[in-house]
Order: structure tokens, then sequence, then C-alpha cells
């Protein structure tokens, strides 16, 4: 039965009510509103350049992204957090986060987790890189499809979706922030042609940061551990998991089979 006219308007009335029409004056009150609260640091865009023949040629990749990431994990002296949807790290990402860690630095890392992940063999092909990094020192925590932080992200009329994970930044120190496109893997930083704006202002650091606190909290992101046996756990505020937080059987079938197939530079 087709929808009446009532029933098909509902999510446009729902959007006119979360985001009313401005007047012109309202629009440069606000402009000029955001200009006086704006920041005065220092900004740097990077953007790749798409190759010339083909990016499967070595000489030819879009890497300037990728090269300015590693630049400032090398330069971290405090602490790195990074946000990727994706996270499938090549040999030269977990080496210059091992070194970080080594040189005293913290490095916390918050993607996906296999029920949040809208891509599957990409989730099974990071499962492989766990216990790496892990045992390189970082900090893993995975999103938490139930989480109560959903709230925040999710409003109406889409209130019922599946949270996950699609920011893409890293919080450097205190006084460094990069935004961008990248994930962390390898079509990110060696195929796709990608854009990251890195920031130099400690007011943005320290809002990007508060915003972010939340979402490492142990209710709406998994905590990954290892125990003295060696055996991989997921900790929750209210629930320790010894298997992978997967939505159903059928889901963990996929993830293993995936697993399977040799993926990581398709990925």
């Amino acid at each position: 039965m087709a929808p009446t006219s009532h029933e098909s308007d509902a999510p446009w009335q729902v959007s006119r009510s979360l985001f009313p029409a401005e007047t012109e004056q309202e629009r440069a009150f606000a402009w000029r509103r955001a200009l006086r609260s704006s920041c005065t640091g220092r900004a740097e865009l990077i953007a790749d350049t798409p190759p010339a023949e083909s990016a499967a040629a070595p000489s030819d990749r879009p890497v300037q992204v990728a090269n300015r990431i590693l630049q400032l994990i090398a330069g971290a002296r405090r602490d790195i957090t990074i946000m990727t949807a994706r996270l499938i790290p090549s040999p030269t990402v977990t080496d210059a986060l091992k070194t970080a860690v080594e040189r005293g630095v913290t490095v916390t890392i918050l993607t996906n987790s296999v029920r949040s992940n809208n891509h599957l063999a990409g989730h099974s092909a990071y499962r492989e890189h766990i216990r790496a990094l892990m045992s390189s020192g970082v900090s893993l925590h995975e999103l938490r499809a139930d989480a109560p932080s959903r709230k925040r992200y999710i409003t109406a009329p889409v209130e019922d979706k599946r949270l996950a994970l699609h920011a893409k930044y890293l919080i450097i120190d205190t006084d460094t922030v990069m935004i961008g496109s990248a994930n962390i893997d390898p079509r990110s930083l060696r195929l796709n042609t990608e854009v990251g704006l890195i920031v130099r202002d400690r007011r943005v650091n320290r809002a990007i940061r508060d915003l972010t606190a939340p979402d490492l909290g142990t209710s709406n992101a998994w905590r990954l551990e290892l125990t003295a046996d060696n055996m991989l756990i997921w900790v929750g505020d209210d629930v320790v998991l010894n298997a992978e937080p997967a939505a159903s059987f059928m889901q963990r079938i996929e993830d293993w089979f995936f697993a399977l197939l040799p993926r990581d530079g398709e990925l």
C-alpha cells in the first residue's frame, strides 16, 4: 500500500523542525558570531596528488596524506589519539606507532567493532593486526553498536539506524589536530586520493579532545585487553566478553570466512 501524504511528509516535517530555515539577517549574525569565536591557530591543508598513470606503481602512488600522518606520529611528544572507521595498518604505520610508544607516547585508537562495522571484509583484515598493535603498547577500543552515546549522533528520523564510526582524525599532544578523509588502511594511504586539514591550536585540540573523551568510555566503546594467558577480551562497563561482540552467529561465520582470504592489499 502506498504511503499517505501525511506518512510520506513525516521525515521532512521532522527535518524542518530540527533545521528551521534562516533569514539572511539570521545567517549573517551566525557568521559574525562564528568569526568572533574562531581560533587563531595555523592551518595546513594536505591533498594527495592523483596518479598520472596508475596508483599501482609505487612511484605514482598518492601518498602525500599518508606521509604527513607518519610525520605527525613521529613528532608526537605526549599522546596520540586516532579515530578511524577502518584500521588495517601497514607495517610502516605499526612500526611508527610502536616507536612512539617506546619513546613514552601514549597511543589510543578507536575503530569499529564487528557489529558496528559496515565493511565486514575490512574488519576481518583488521583482526589480524590486533595483537601486533596491542603488543606494541597501543590501547585499542572498538565502538559499541549499542552505545548510549548514539543519541549524540543519531536523531529522528533515523534514530533506529545502527551506530557506526565514520570519523577520521588524529589528536596529537595538546596543540595539533588532523581531520580528513583518510582511514588508517592501505586503500586510503596508498590508492585513494585523500585530504587532511592540520590545525595547530590548543583551543581546537582541547575541544576535539573533550568531544572524543565520552566515546572512549567503556559504556560507549569496548576496551580490548590481553589476559595473562594471552586471550583477547572485550571489556565494557557492564560485561566482559571472551569473543567478538558480533550481532549474530552468522556474522561471526562471515567474519571468519573473510579472514581466510588474502585481502589486505585490496582493502
